[in-house]
């Protein structure tokens, strides 16, 4: 019997990787890599028979602002610390 793995928070895992290393900035590159990330699953039939993958593909394009927003969140809170260190060395 095959062992899927395959979830939803898997591929977003897996989709958020790619967009960061891809500077992915717009909701249409993100798109194109959940369409990517879940072909290339498809592809290696890693998906279960009953998983439901139109509906992967739509909770996966709905998340680009939790990707964006978290990015947003992490530079901003790493340009505060770039503030501070700096403020301490003068």
């Amino acid at each position: 019997m095959r062992d899927y793995r395959v979830t939803v928070e898997s591929l977003f895992d897996e989709i958020y990787v790619l967009a960061e290393e891809q500077g992915a900035q717009t909701q249409e590159i993100w798109n194109d890599l959940v369409e990517e990330v879940i072909q290339s699953h498809v592809d290696v039939e890693e998906f279960a028979p009953s998983d439901e993958i139109d509906k992967f593909r739509i909770d996966l394009k709905s998340r680009f602002d939790e990707y964006a927003q978290d990015k947003y969140e992490r530079t901003h809170t790493l340009d505060e610390e770039l503030l501070d260190v700096g403020q301490d060395n003068n």
